[in-house]
């Protein structure tokens, strides 16, 4: 079976991709504050572009092991991007090719926004998210936007907790190197789950490759918290991870 032609998050499409607006907003401007300590996370969730839909899964250990597979609804067709501390894989698995390398440049910063971007709670949290200034992003830079607060609510100053934990509308990636045009990745959170205790997290998204105006949506359905996930399901087949060459 062919792998279709989506453009997928850019950890997931065999091109490019660029992963906002309208959400889902709850009356609280903390609802997208962590409740309770994070350790890992499995996410199930569906891509649709071009007319075609695929299976999404995610599992995702502390803040440097992240794993995404896309997997055709029929066959063993699949596409998987792992993240390992510092670097980033992506491996595909079609009937006609198999192939595994590691990513570099735009591909790398793009790929690693897109598997950051499908737990924003977690990920972009100003004081225990992910670095944002990790190497694979050097040469590029994030512009994140959270929702303004209800209309009413005491205005915040900039760098006030409660204003950067508020919901995201979107994330873009800037290529630092273009003075024109230097947006190559857009991720728009268009609707949330209600927060819950381990924060508020995206139900729809929509990701758009700023340099060719191809996208999709992306619709989050199941989230586990805290379930038992080995570090070997984080690197590729013939690769040690960083922590297995310190031991």
């Amino acid at each position: 079976m062919e792998m279709p032609n989506l453009i997928l998050l850019p950890a997931f499409r065999v091109g490019r991709t660029c992963l906002g607006l309208i959400i889902f907003f709850t009356a609280s401007v903390l609802s997208a504050q962590l409740r309770e300590p994070v350790r890992s996370i499995r996410m199930h969730g569906e891509i649709e572009s071009n007319g075609r839909a695929l299976n999404l899964t995610q599992v995702v250990k502390g803040q440097d092991l992240i794993r995404a597979s896309i997997m055709a609804p029929v066959g063993s067709t699949s596409v998987t991007v792992y993240f390992n501390n510092k670097k980033i894989y992506l491996e595909e698995d079609l009937p006609d090719k198999k192939s595994l390398r590691e990513l570099s440049g735009e591909d790398a910063a793009a790929y690693l926004l897109d598997l950051l971007a499908l737990n924003p709670a977690y990920h972009f949290h100003p004081e225990k998210g992910f670095n944002l200034q990790h190497p694979l992003f050097a040469g590029f830079s994030l512009e994140i936007k959270r929702a303004e607060p209800p209309e009413g609510a005491e205005p915040v100053e900039p760098g006030d907790p409660d204003k950067e934990v508020r919901p995201i509308e979107y994330v873009r990636l800037i290529d630092l190197s273009l003075a024109r045009n230097p947006i190559i990745r857009t991720i728009r959170y268009l609707e949330n789950f209600p927060a819950g205790k381990h924060g508020q997290t995206p139900r729809k998204i929509a990701f758009i490759d700023d340099t060719t105006g191809q996208g999709g949506t992306i619709t989050l359905k199941e989230f586990h918290y805290n379930v038992g996930l080995a570090d070997f399901l984080f690197q590729p087949k013939g690769i040690a991870s960083d922590r297995t060459k310190k031991r």
